[in-house]
């Protein structure tokens, strides 16, 4: 994730317009993907397509709109499918997430 500011550095040709465009983050486990999750989460405050979401509202899970699901503990935000699994990510398809 690369900040306005830092993508308008000198030498740098990327500019994310969250208007056109979704950042997509795929976990390699043993990577620092957790670590990655948990900045995007935390510190950008940005809401992540999960098996969370599902696992913290199984009903939300099955649920035929696009929900964010707020973790009660930490305050993260996680939408309402699992994209670990081929079903989920078909589910994400069909909301046009990615």
């Amino acid at each position: 994730i690369i900040s306005r500011s830092e993508s308008q550095s000198e030498g740098s040709k990327f500019e994310f317009d969250p208007t056109q465009e979704t950042p997509i983050f795929w976990h390699v486990p043993r990577s620092a993907g957790t670590t990655m999750k948990e900045i995007a989460t935390f510190c950008y405050g940005l809401t992540l397509a999960s098996e969370v979401g599902a696992f913290i509202d199984p009903v939300a899970a099955t649920a035929d709109e696009l929900m964010t699901v707020v973790d009660a503990n930490t305050g993260a935000k996680y939408l309402n499918v699992d994209t670990t699994s081929p079903e989920g990510l078909e589910r994400a398809k069909n909301f046009h997430l990615a």
